[in-house]
Formats: C-alpha cells, structure tokens, sequence
C-alpha cells in the first residue's frame, strides 16, 4: 500500500501493485484488486499489462467470478507470448490454467502443461509437472502418474522449501489413495500438512482434510481422522460449501447421522451451492454419497441429474483427493432410489473404469454394490451372478484392508446364501410380512411387543440390504 502510494510512474504503480498475490483471503484481495485495476489503467509496457492481468484473473478465480477468467487469462497469454519475457510467459499461462477447470478443459492443461516446462526454469518445471500429473489422475492414469512423481520431486527439490514439498506430497498421497495403497497415502498426507501449515494453513488443511475423508471412506477412520469430526476449521469463503458436504460425508463415515444432517443443511439449497470450478464434479461426488446415507432422496434427484453431464470421468479436485469414476457414485445413488436396472448398469461400467485406471479399492467397492444391488433385484440369475462378484469384492477388500468394508462384505456374502444371513425368527417375521402383515399384527401372531416386531423388520432390512418392505415380502415369497 506504501509503495503504491509512493508510486510516480506507471511502471512503479504496476510494481507496487505486482508485489500482493492472490490469496484466500478476501481482504487482501480487495486491495490487491483495486492497485491491479488501477495500475491497468495506466500507459504500461505489454510484459507489465501481461503479469497485472494474470493477477487480476487470479483475483478473479477466488472470487468465483469464472466467467471472467477465460478475457482475461486469454489476454494476459496473447500479451505475454509477444512480450518475449519468460516471467510473464509464467505468469499468464498459471493464470490461463485456472480458467480451464474440470475434464472440458484438461486438454488445453497438458498444452499449458507443456508449454511451462519449455520455459526451463525450477518454478516453470513445478507447475508444469503438477498440471501433467492432476490432468493424468483425473483422465484415470494412475500408473502414467505414479511414474511422473519423480520429476515433480526433482523440479521440488531444486526449488527447495515447504511449498513445493507440499505440491509433491499432496498429489503423491492422491497417487497412493487413488491406487489403494493406504498407509503411504496417510503418511504423505500428513507430512505434507505439517510442512504447508506453518506457511499457509488453508489450502494445508483443506487438501489433508479431503484426503482423509477419501481415505475414511475405504478404511474406516483412524483416531487421527476422528479428529477432524471433533475439530472445526473456517475455509476460505469460496471453499465454505465443498467444505460443508465433504464433513457430511466424513461424518457419515464415523456413523454420525445428526451432525452429518446438520452438515449437509448449512451448505443450502442445491441452486444456491457456491462450488470453486474445479471442485464441482467432487462436490457434487460428496453430496450425493451424503444423500445416500441421510435419506435425502429428492436433493438425489437432482444430484443424479447433475452428475450425469460427467459420466466417462473420474471425481477428482485438483490433484488432492480421488473419488472414483463418475459411475461408481450414479450407481450408488440409483440404487438408492430403487434404480436397480440402471444401478447395476452404471456400477458395472464403474468396476471397468476402476479396473482400467489401477484404482484398486474402487474396484472393490464398485464390486461390493454391485453385487449388494444385484441382490437386492433378485431377478433370475442375479444371485448367481452377484456371489462371484461379491466373492471377490470380499478377498480385495481383505488383502487392501478396507476396514470400512469389511463387515458389510461379510454381511454381503451371507446374504448370498439361502437363508440371507436370517435367523429363524427373522425368517419367520420375513414370511409374514410376505402375508403383508403390519408389525402390530405380526407382533400379535408371534406373541411378542410391536417394538420387538419393528426390530426384526430393521434387522431383516440391514441383511439383505434392502430399504422397503416390499422388497422383503418379494424375497420371502420367492423362498
């Protein structure tokens, strides 16, 4: 602000005005705004105009004003490749780079991409192997991506200290979680939160954070992730909303449906979600898996709608949390709904993508409800169909040790026997409910209380997977 109002020339004005970045923070960002808004008012050479223009697209980008990213990164790029100078050059290609957010624009990244390391320097090098290896997890190459880490660790190292560190553990420990190996991907994460946090605390907890809750998703929740269900953090305003529904569904991970309600109904109504646009296909990820658990079938709908613009892709933000194909979480929902035709076509289609990508762990779990969806249909052959399935759902989940799946896997295949994993009782409550009995008849029937009856009706529910009673009485009459 000195300098600025020190300032006696244009050039100077432009300087002072180049020495704020864009940050989180919407403060700083304000003033930063207003010195770039009045440097470009002024007479400057094209390099100067190229870096003030780039900054003013970065300003943009956190303010969630993405429609004005592509005029001005798009400038900022005509310029600075006329401009002969490489700082520039940097500048407006990490700016052009954020207005191509999600699968439409990847192409265009692995240009950029590639442009960068042509510049041959440490920082280029970074940025240009980060973009490389965000754009390879999310297009499902986790092999062509694990084999790229090493370069991003040497551009890392020769630029030396905490930053870069963290922009190769960060996306490592996406790289381990995507391919199923969870104690690395843990460890990454961690070290790279403890070295970024000192430095800039906001994007260090908000990438450790959704780590985790991907992580919490396959493996349960360790006492380390337990802590984040206890503890609160404010983000960013611009990432407040993504926030809110990935804690909905780490929340449903540790079995805690109120506060995971309470989660998912700050974060508003679905027209009024405020998404950075690199996170929309997660968040919408996030929300739908919430859904599912808290019973809120009609935001599904929607959510289902939304996602189905992204099938063929896979659900990741920003090189820092993998969420599997696109398929895996419209499948999930469907079934939910009572989808089961288009369930079992889309989970299907999200085992071969998971398959293709080495995301071993979504292959389980793609496996898991496939199967678990095919019982729940129960038409001819399903069940033969969903046991070789759920078998190896059951042996991948043992030897990845997905402890969030384990007993479910069990139950699973339990289910797949003649008698569904039901005791005599419950066998007996599930043939009177085929007689369409009510729970206060059947409790009359087997002399027994009308709560004990609800009881083995939920109980019944839980086994075989099913959410109606309907769906018992066709599986009891079939018996």
């Amino acid at each position: 602000m000195e300098a600025a109002r020190l300032a006696q020339t244009p050039e100077q004005s432009a300087d002072a005005a180049l020495v704020l970045e864009a940050v989180p923070d919407p403060a700083v960002n304000a003033t930063a705004e207003r010195l770039c808004d009045e440097a470009l008012a002024q007479d400057i050479d094209p390099s100067q105009r190229a870096r003030l223009l780039a900054l003013r697209s970065h300003l943009a980008f956190y303010a969630g004003e993405q429609s004005r990213l592509d005029a001005l990164s798009s400038e900022a790029l005509e310029l600075a490749r006329t401009a002969n100078d490489d700082r520039a050059l940097a500048d407006a290609l990490r700016a052009r780079q954020e207005a191509c957010p999600g699968p439409a624009g990847r192409a265009e990244r692995l240009d950029l991409a590639t442009e960068m390391l042509g510049l041959a320097h440490p920082r280029a090098e970074m940025w240009g192997e980060i973009w490389r290896l965000e754009a390879l997890v999310e297009s499902g190459r986790l092999a062509a991506a694990a084999e790229e880490l090493p370069r991003l660790r040497v551009a890392a190292d020769r630029l030396g200290g905490p930053v870069p560190a963290w922009h190769h553990d960060r996306i490592a420990a996406c790289v381990a979680q995507a391919r199923g190996h969870y104690p690395e991907a843990a460890a990454l994460s961690r070290r790279g939160f403890e070295r970024m946090r000192p430095v800039e605390l906001a994007p260090a907890t908000g990438a450790y954070f959704a780590l985790q809750t991907a992580l919490a998703g396959h493996i349960g929740l360790t006492d380390e992730m337990r802590q984040f269900t206890e503890q609160r953090f404010d983000p960013p305003p611009r990432f407040a909303t993504v926030s809110l529904l990935s804690r909905a569904q780490l929340l449903l991970s540790a079995n805690e449906s109120e506060r995971a309600a309470a989660s998912y109904r700050l974060a508003g109504p679905i027209d009024e979600w405020s998404l950075p646009a690199f996170f929309v296909l997660p968040g919408y990820v996030y929300a739908t898996l919430a859904c599912c658990g808290l019973g809120r079938f009609g935001d599904l709908g929607v959510l289902l709608a939304r996602l189905d613009a992204f099938r063929g892709e896979h659900a990741v933000g920003n090189g820092v949390a993998y969420m599997g194909p696109t398929e895996l979480a419209i499948g999930r929902g469907e079934a939910a709904l009572g989808r089961l035709d288009s369930a079992i076509d889309d989970l299907t289609t999200a085992v071969a993508m998971a398959e293709s990508a080495g995301a071993a762990g979504y292959v389980a779990e793609a496996h898991y409800h496939l199967a678990r969806t095919l019982l729940s249909r129960s038409l001819k052959g399903d069940r033969e169909r969903a046991r070789p399935i759920a078998i190896e759902a059951a042996r991948t989940i043992e030897s990845l040790g997905m402890a969030a799946y384990a007993d479910p896997a069990k139950l699973l295949l339990d289910q797949l026997n003649d008698r569904g994993g039901l005791s005599t009782r419950e066998m007996e409550v599930a043939g009177l409910v085929a007689e369409g009995l009510t729970n206060r008849q059947i409790a009359a029937r087997l002399v027994i209380s009308e709560r004990t009856a609800q009881n083995h009706v939920q109980h019944i529910l839980t086994k075989l997977g099913f959410t109606t009673r309907s769906q018992i009485a066709a599986w009891a009459s079939r018996r």
